[in-house]
């Protein structure tokens, strides 16, 4: 495997990816200075009578906190500190308005 130029200079990866940080223990880790949005989020995910909606431009980090969200939940599941077993997307997905034909639904 070749080492990248973030590689060399000790980090895992490039700091400046829009990629969105993933639903790990690294991903609770890298997610710095939102831990009111999460405690909000959870709140809200719980919440049998509420749908939580983010809003906002790209790239503040919507996706990243779902996605540390979601972890977290189930994690609290695991560890038996929650009785709700919420179980995240493994993979964040975008809506379009262009038609996808393996979305639709033959009813012949």
């Amino acid at each position: 495997m070749e080492m990248s130029l973030w590689n060399k200079l000790g980090y895992t990866d490039n700091p400046y990816s829009p990629r969105p940080i993933e639903a790990n223990e690294l991903g609770v880790q890298l997610l710095v200075g939102r831990e009111k949005e999460l405690k909000k989020l959870q709140n809200y995910i719980k919440s049998s009578d509420t749908h939580a909606t983010l809003e906002g431009p790209n790239g503040v980090g919507k996706t990243s906190l779902v996605a540390v969200t979601g972890y977290q939940l189930l994690s609290s599941f695991k560890d038996k500190q929650s009785q709700q077993a919420l179980i995240p997307i493994p993979e964040p997905f975008q809506l379009s308005n262009k038609a996808d034909s393996s979305l639709k639904c033959n009813f012949e």
